[in-house]
Formats: C-alpha cells, sequence, structure tokens
C-alpha cells in the first residue's frame, strides 16, 4: 500500500513537472536542441541541431509598409535620376531665354551677328520695311521661290552661318524659310533659327535697324 502511494505520489510529481515545463516554454520560448543519433545522421559522433521553435516577427508597420526596425530619423539617398525642376524663364536673363528645341539665344544670335553671319527675316514684307534686325535681307519662304528671290538668294556663300527669324511665339516663318533655303540646291550648310523673335529682340534692347536707314544700338547692361 505504501509503495503505491509512493509511485502515485511520483507521477504526481511527473505531471506537475511536465506542466510546469510547458507552461514555462510558451511564455518564455527559446531554442532547442534536438539529439540525433549516429544511424540517423550517417555518421560517427552525435551532433545537436538547434532549432528554434519561435515563430519569424513580422515587423512590417501595417500603417506605412515600412521596416519597423528601420530607424526613423535615418537619411535617405537622392535618386540621381530624377528628374530635375523646369527651368523658370523669369529668372533668366532675357537674352539666354531658351526658345524651341534646336534653336538659338539672343545671347547666341547677337554674338553671331557680331561675328558677321547673314540674318534672313521671314516676317511680312511691311514688318520688315517698318524695322528689322541691322542688314537682314527680306526672305520668306514664299519669296525664295521666286526667281528674284532665289537670284538674292544666291548672293549669299553657302558655306556661311544664317540666322533665320520671325515675330516670334508660335511663327512658324523660319522653319519654311530654312526649309526654302535648304531645297533651293545652292549648297547651304549652316543655317540657324533665332528661337525668341524680332519682338524679344527689340525688348531686349539689342540693335534696330528703323525705315529710314537708322540704327538703334539701345543695349542692355552685361551685353557685349
Amino acid at each position: 500500500m505504501k509503495c503505491k502511494q509512493t509511485i502515485i505520489g511520483a507521477l504526481a510529481i511527473v505531471g506537475l513537472g511536465y506542466i510546469a515545463g510547458a507552461t514555462h516554454a510558451i511564455f518564455d520560448p527559446k531554442p532547442v536542441a534536438l539529439r540525433l543519433s549516429p544511424a540517423m545522421l550517417n555518421q560517427g559522433n552525435p551532433a545537436e541541431i538547434p532549432v528554434s521553435i519561435t515563430d519569424p516577427v513580422d515587423r512590417t508597420d501595417p500603417d506605412t509598409g515600412a521596416d519597423a526596425g528601420t530607424d526613423a530619423g535615418s537619411e535617405t539617398t537622392s535618386d540621381p535620376d530624377a528628374p530635375t525642376d523646369p527651368i523658370n524663364p523669369a529668372a533668366l536673363d532675357p537674352l539666354d531665354i531658351p526658345g524651341p528645341e534646336g534653336t538659338i539665344t539672343l545671347r547666341e544670335a547677337k554674338a553671331l551677328h557680331d561675328g558677321g553671319a547673314y540674318f534672313v527675316d521671314a516676317r511680312l514684307e511691311h514688318e520688315f520695311n517698318e524695322s528689322h534686325i541691322p542688314y537682314a535681307m527680306f526672305l520668306p519662304a514664299q519669296r525664295i521661290r521666286t526667281r528674284a528671290g532665289l537670284d538674292e538668294l544666291s548672293t549669299i556663300p553657302p558655306d556661311i552661318t544664317i540666322v533665320v527669324y520671325c515675330v516670334g511665339g508660335e511663327c512658324d516663318a523660319s522653319h519654311n524659310t530654312m526649309m526654302a533655303m535648304l531645297n533651293s540646291g545652292l549648297g547651304f550648310t549652316d543655317i540657324r533659327i533665332m528661337g525668341r523673335g524680332f519682338i524679344d529682340w527689340v525688348e531686349a534692347g539689342l540693335p534696330v535697324e528703323h525705315e529710314d536707314g537708322s540704327i538703334t544700338e539701345s543695349k542692355p547692361e552685361g551685353t557685349p
């Protein structure tokens, strides 16, 4: 009878120990080691393989989608390929405001004018007669297609720089005149289009030839 009570007591102690151990494992999970026999590992010595019984923790912030383990104050690197802010024309010198792609600025046109380039006016005839860039020739596309216009165009050396301009804005006359010159068969090789028009040239204070032949030489500060 005493032996039976002893066995029951021992089983009770073992049961309590098992319950306590399971409870501890639940609230304080730690890696444990599994010991495998040499036969299972097919090698001579036993080995211990650490196995974690805890589940991986999802550290993603459900609100932002960012890794919660990342330092919120850490610096971020800028993307070198990110687009830059567009140029604000109001912040530029009037001589440097760009025109449509492939055209030259007023400053570039003025430098070419000073260097002896030929200037071709593609505006209407009465606009040209009233005022124009000094020494410019009145040769719009429709005039070039005439015998008189083609003869006048042939007086320009084919290898010299030619700058074509019109009134400005959405004017297509400069492009049409350039195409007429290229299709004339006279072999022109260097034709530029002034992206800003004659109105912008005047407002920038650059030289203007008037109907009576006089030339206004007013120049803004900083103009060469």
